[in-house]
C-alpha cells in the first residue's frame, strides 16, 4: 500500500473543487489501495487562515475535520517531536512553517506529499502533482 499525504490546498480543494486537482492527484485519492493521510497541520492552517479572514470557505472544514477525513477514509496523522525537530533542521528554502512541516511529516513517515506548490520540490521528499 503506498502512502500519501495531502498539502491543505490540496485537501480543500479535493473538499471544495476536485477538478483544480491534477488527473494523477484525483486518481491517486480515489485509488482504495492507496493510504491518504491529513495532517494536524491542515487544520491549524486552515483555522488560522480562516481566522485572519483570508479563507472564509474553510468554516465548515475546520468545524467538521474529523468528520470529512474519517467520511473520505483517510487518515489523521498528528504531529510528533520527531517531525518537530526535522521541520527545524530542514533547508532554509521555503519559509512557510506549514509546509515545512507537512515536508518533515512526509520525510518522517516514508509518505509522498500531495502538492502544487513549486518550493516543495526543492526538499529531498517525493513530491506528486
Amino acid at each position: 500500500m503506498n502512502g500519501y499525504l495531502l498539502d491543505t490546498h490540496v485537501l480543500i480543494w479535493w473538499w471544495q473543487n476536485p477538478k483544480q486537482l491534477s488527473e494523477a492527484v484525483r486518481q491517486t485519492i480515489e485509488n482504495p489501495h492507496n493510504q491518504i493521510f491529513v495532517s494536524a497541520i491542515n487544520l491549524w492552517e486552515m483555522s488560522i487562515k480562516y481566522h485572519k479572514g483570508k479563507l472564509p470557505i474553510a468554516k465548515l472544514m475546520i468545524d467538521d475535520f474529523e468528520h470529512l477525513a474519517m467520511s473520505n477514509s483517510f487518515d489523521v496523522l498528528s504531529i510528533t517531536t520527531a517531525h518537530a525537530r526535522l521541520a527545524g533542521e530542514l533547508p532554509q528554502i521555503h519559509a512557510d512553517p506549514f509546509d515545512r512541516m507537512l515536508v518533515a511529516q512526509a520525510i518522517s513517515e516514508g509518505l509522498t506529499l500531495i502538492s502544487k506548490d513549486d518550493k516543495i520540490y526543492q526538499f529531498d521528499a517525493k513530491i506528486l502533482w
